[in-house]
């Protein structure tokens, strides 16, 4: 299906290995992170982090705030993606391929957790849907489209 100089993306072992790095690479980074804060702020170093509860929940919530300010706000952007997914071109767009607001962003993202509750079948549906849009992306009224080159 063509919309606007883009192709409605359908090729999901792609995404899934995009997503897949996107995810890996946002946990390193994070873990880079949590050892550098533990550091200056407890003075330790990792192992103590995953013992002591207080240091742990904090670098939980330091990871969650991430994960999510990292997904609502590049694909809130112009560049309407992540990094990685940027490289292969896949960007998230709204029914008429502008840019989403961060709030849509915001609504897809959470949007996701309930794809993932039910047992992730509203990502499968992605497949069989017209314009191929999982539960999170018919939610938040969102298509992913990869540019033409």
């Amino acid at each position: 299906m063509v919309l606007l100089g883009t192709i409605i993306f359908n090729d999901y072992s792609i995404y899934f290995f995009i997503s897949l790095i996107d995810w890996v690479s946002l946990y390193i980074t994070t873990g880079i992170f949590g050892i550098i804060l533990n550091s200056y702020f407890f003075g330790g170093f990792f192992i103590p982090l995953l013992f002591e509860s207080i240091k742990f929940l904090t670098f939980i919530l330091f990871i969650t705030i991430l994960k999510w300010f990292y997904f609502t706000r590049l694909e809130s952007l112009p560049i309407k993606t992540t990094f990685w997914k940027k490289i292969m071109g896949i960007v998230v767009t709204d029914l008429n391929e502008n840019t989403i607001s961060f709030g849509r962003a915001n609504r897809r993202y959470f949007a996701k957790k309930i794809s993932l509750i039910t047992l992730l079948i509203g990502f499968i549906m992605a497949a069989f849907t017209k314009k191929n849009q999982g539960l999170h992306d018919m939610i938040a009224a969102t298509l992913v489209v990869k540019k033409k080159p």
